[in-house]
């Protein structure tokens, strides 16, 4: 880009929006006006050998055709994002919409008799009734024509400027998603886990128990599909028992028989659409600061309950319970701010987390969410597997 060309690109910017509106307007409205005034002079050579009339004269006329659409065109595209022919609006935004084209049509109709009394295209006497009857019948239905293609265009342009905004979102959905599967392995799977896991299983491949051992990894490594796989952000119930069953028994290896679980899950509940990955975050805080903190047996409990339209999912430990001054928007660790954040996102005010003392003096977490899903579908072998195993 020549410096000139930055010049005159500088000076346009620099004008007032409105301005540079009208300038633009004019140009686009400027090419019908050469079209038809270029028409009207070829018909003229054609029929009669030359001009019949001065040239000043047609373009007059063809002024006074097409620019009435300047001032009409913003008029026209405020109209068309006030009243869109959506469902339950159609009659009223056709209603606004041909009453505009009529109103356009007047005010170009008088223009063109104005300018046609003068340039000789229509002659004295005749009378507004007579000139409006035969621009009704020559103009009328190609007013709407205009009209209509820029409706159009406007529509066109909207529908690509949406799509490109659903693209980006979606784009953006999905950096979200793979962040989340990152801050999964960072949050929910954390180090300190995983070198406690691995301990586990190096500890018992010392004591000889190579089964134990080859059980501990296989599960480490089932985790890490699991969270890594792509899912769905809402699975089965089932399926978070499953993956808290596989998470539960590597955290056996490393508490022993100081870790007992007790599930409480209805069959029919097995089928219902949770969140993927919600419980484990809070199961984790209930292990590391309920049974971690005692130095005897410590349990925990899962529960799951429908209550109305809602389905409670309980998770309870008898620890020493909360902290002096403890709260969640003040204490929570990454895990259950990420557990808070991913609810509101997928329920917003349809969901809550709740925090409370537990019936043994521990902690209970209480997450509500709308019951979706089938809630008699899923078998109850996973269930029965977590009850036994654990």
């Amino acid at each position: 880009m020549t410096d000139a060309h930055r010049g005159l690109a500088a000076t346009w910017y620099r004008m007032p929006q409105f301005v540079r509106a009208t300038l633009l307007l004019l140009l686009i409205w400027t090419v019908p006006v050469l079209v038809g005034s270029s028409g009207h002079f070829f018909g003229m050579a054609v029929e009669n050998g030359g001009l019949t009339m001065p040239a000043s004269h047609i373009w007059t006329h063809s002024m006074a055709t097409w620019y009435v659409w300047v001032p009409a065109t913003p008029l026209i595209l405020w109209l068309a994002r006030r009243y869109r022919f959506a469902e339950g609006q159609k009659l009223e935004s056709t209603l606004v919409h041909l009453t505009a084209a009529t109103v356009v049509f007047l005010v170009q109709s008088v223009l063109i008799v104005e300018v046609g009394l003068y340039t000789g295209h229509y002659m004295a006497g005749m009378g507004w009734v007579r000139w409006l009857t035969d621009l009704f019948v020559n103009n009328y239905l190609f007013t709407l024509l205009t009209y209509g293609i820029i409706l159009s265009l406007d529509t066109g342009f909207r529908l690509a400027r949406e799509s490109r905004a659903r693209e980006r979102t979606a784009l953006q959905l999905e950096a979200q998603l793979a962040q989340a599967r990152l801050e999964a392995l960072r949050s929910q799977l954390q180090p300190h886990f995983l070198f406690n896991a691995l301990n586990s299983a190096v500890m018992l491949v010392r004591q000889g128990s190579n089964p134990e051992a080859t059980s501990v990894l296989v599960q480490i490594s089932d985790l890490l599909r699991y969270v890594l796989d792509e899912r769905t952000p809402l699975v089965t119930l089932g399926d978070e028992l499953h993956f808290l069953h596989r998470y539960l028994g590597i955290e056996q290896v490393r508490f022993g028989e100081r870790l007992v679980v007790e599930v409480d899950v209805p069959d029919e509940l097995l089928g219902i659409q949770v969140p993927n990955l919600i419980l484990q975050p809070i199961v984790e805080n209930a292990l590391r600061h309920g049974v971690g903190a005692r130095a005897g047996v410590g349990h925990l409990i899962i529960r799951a309950r429908k209550v109305g339209p809602m389905v409670q999912l309980e998770v309870e430990d008898d620890g020493p319970g909360f902290k002096t001054g403890w709260s969640l928007e003040r204490n929570a660790g990454v895990g259950l701010s990420s557990t808070t954040r991913r609810l509101q996102q997928l329920y917003g005010t349809g969901s809550s987390l709740e925090f409370g003392a537990g019936s043994s003096g521990g902690v209970r977490v209480v997450l509500a969410i709308p019951a979706q899903g089938n809630t008699a579908s899923e078998s109850a072998s996973r269930l029965a597997d977590l009850a036994t195993q654990v």
